[in-house]
């Protein structure tokens, strides 16, 4: 198969186009051949070779957290061959190749109507923002909701998820004076 893959860090320029083997399924995992595979801050990170102490995948590495893609080997799973899903995984999830090895339970099951390049994009952002605003924030109905760098992936999926919730939305962006 085809990846993308990163063999030392640096510039965008470390990034290579490669064939490589298909991965091998562990037990729970399901196979996804990859409809998308969005570009995160945390593969910016990764490639410059920034990340903390200890986090640092080993090279090579394939890049990419989040994606949306079609079932493409069950794996004894409670899923099926053709399903359309989405995922968010953790650093190591390799979504920059034509497929991926997912743990089953990690996966969404998207719609036929939903559209996979826009459910590939969606994880990060949506995922990170109804945490906040439910899981942190625990917001109420009726109550104000400021939100930072509005103009941003999370900052927008805050704004919606807080309207959908029935929050009054102050947004700022960067430049926003005062």
């Amino acid at each position: 198969m085809k990846a993308i893959q990163l063999e030392q860090t640096g510039s965008s320029e470390q990034i290579n186009f490669t064939k490589i083997d298909p991965p091998k399924l562990s037990e729970g995992q399901v196979l996804v051949k990859v409809a998308a595979a969005p570009v995160n801050f945390i593969d910016t990170i990764i490639r410059e070779g920034n990340m903390p102490p200890g986090m640092m995948p080993e090279l090579p590495f394939i890049p990419g957290v989040e994606g949306s893609g079609i079932i493409v080997d069950a794996n004894n799973s409670n899923l099926s061959v053709g399903q359309r899903v989405a995922y968010l995984g953790p650093i190591g999830a390799s979504m920059y190749a034509e497929y991926t090895a997912v743990e089953a339970d990690k996966l969404v099951l998207i719609d036929d109507s939903v559209d996979l390049i826009e459910a590939g994009a969606m994880p990060v952002t949506y995922f990170t923002a109804y945490h906040m605003l439910h899981n942190v924030a625990r917001v109420e109905a009726n109550k104000f909701a400021l939100i930072y760098a509005s103009t941003g992936g999370v900052g927008t999926a805050l704004i919606q998820l807080a309207k959908a919730a029935g929050l009054k939305v102050i947004a700022l962006d960067r430049k926003t004076k005062k």
